[in-house]
């Protein structure tokens, strides 16, 4: 069971990372070269098709797969699964779009992809606000999904798009930063709601996020070089690990309802 956990925590959190890069790079109206912006999007497109693969890892017969898809009227799963896999074809004709500078192309295609991003958000949060599954049946549970995807999000985007940014580049730490208290608190809500023990996935979930805040305010003031571009990706790392820990709890909390 573990294992099953572990990959649905994995692709959960991978996912939403690469949904809300996207998201945020498209919404936030950061300058880009078009060459480059086609590069981040197939970064993304990969992180995309990573999280998918790993999706099947929890599968006992991965072969069959598809048969998720079958019930599209009545299934949230059917709908995230099929949302994700128009996402991951769309994203590379938008790509090169980009690239070969078809400019009413790529604004169809942009338009099409974040809102199809947007709505394979809003079908993950669905999937798991099963009324059956009491300690998921909870407000935290959306808003924790939301949070990872900004937090990660803007965080990778701001790895990604560095010399882009710049000149929003601390509005953009301080809205990540907001984001993080306000996930270690609706945290702290859920654990109390399903009455967690504390253990090192708890400790985790606490710590890095706290480490990764400090890194990103002292940068800030300057005790860090601002010409390296490794902080940032310390940050990210300890906040993909600290939601990872926060997601793995989340489904812990399943298996240990009894259901």
């Amino acid at each position: 069971m573990m294992h099953d956990f572990l990959s649905l925590a994995l692709y959960t959190v991978l996912a939403q990372t690469a949904a809300g890069t996207y998201i945020f790079t498209e919404l936030a109206g950061i300058r880009q070269n078009p060459v480059k912006k086609s590069r981040n999007i197939i970064i993304i497109l990969i992180l995309m098709v990573i999280a998918a693969g790993i999706s099947f890892f929890h599968l006992g017969k991965p072969a069959h797969a598809m048969n998720a898809v079958n019930n599209i009227r009545t299934s949230w799963l059917s709908r995230e699964i099929l949302l994700m896999c128009i996402l991951i074809a769309v994203l590379p004709v938008y790509s090169v779009s980009l690239a070969r500078n078809s400019n009413l192309a790529a604004k169809v295609l942009r338009f099409t992809s974040v809102i199809l991003a947007l709505l394979f958000l809003y079908s993950m949060i669905m999937l798991y606000m099963l009324p059956s599954v009491r300690s998921w049946h909870h407000g935290s549970t959306p808003v924790s999904f939301f949070l990872t995807s900004a937090i990660c999000g803007i965080t990778l985007a701001g790895i990604l798009h560095k010399s882009d940014a710049d000149r929003n580049d601390n509005r953009y730490t301080i809205l990540v930063v907001i984001f993080i208290l306000a996930s270690l608190i609706n945290s702290i809500i859920y654990w109390i709601h399903i009455n967690y023990t504390p253990d090192l996935w708890l400790y985790s979930r606490l710590v890095l996020p706290l480490c990764a805040v400090l890194i990103l305010t002292v940068k800030k003031i300057r005790y860090f070089s601002n010409n390296s571009a490794l902080w940032p990706v310390i940050a990210f790392g300890l906040l993909f690990t600290g939601e990872l820990a926060g997601r793995i709890i989340f489904f812990l909390s399943f298996e240990r309802s009894g259901l």
